[in-house]
């Protein structure tokens, strides 16, 4: 198509963070699940789905993206120590903001 083009970052963060909001509204009024524990797990899991791409939105890389500091400090502990990932090769990555934009958005 003439018009098609690559999704920009913002428009991913907004399509993820609205499929969340509506899990969110599923599960608030689901039936089904009788207690509230029941009903964080379902939402949990079905946060899960979509990060695996089995939602209609696409799977999501996920990866650990530890302080500079973490290693370095884990070794002088003696303790285990997050893998390094470099950021250069991974394109629309959404993660690091979350959590702020979907607390700012409306229903």
């Amino acid at each position: 198509m003439e018009n098609s083009r690559e999704k920009t970052r913002e428009e991913v963060q907004k399509e993820f963070l609205k499929y969340i909001k509506e899990l969110i509204d599923y599960y608030e009024i689901e039936s089904g699940k009788v207690s509230i524990r029941e009903k964080l797990e379902s939402l949990a899991f079905s946060i899960l789905v979509a990060i695996d791409g089995e939602s209609p939105l696409p799977a999501f890389i996920l990866a650990p993206d530890p302080h500079k500091l973490d290693k370095p400090y884990c070794i002088d502990e003696n303790k285990n120590y997050f893998p390094e990932n470099l950021k250069n090769n991974v394109k629309c990555n959404i993660s690091g903001e979350l959590h702020d934009l979907f607390c700012k958005m409306k229903n």
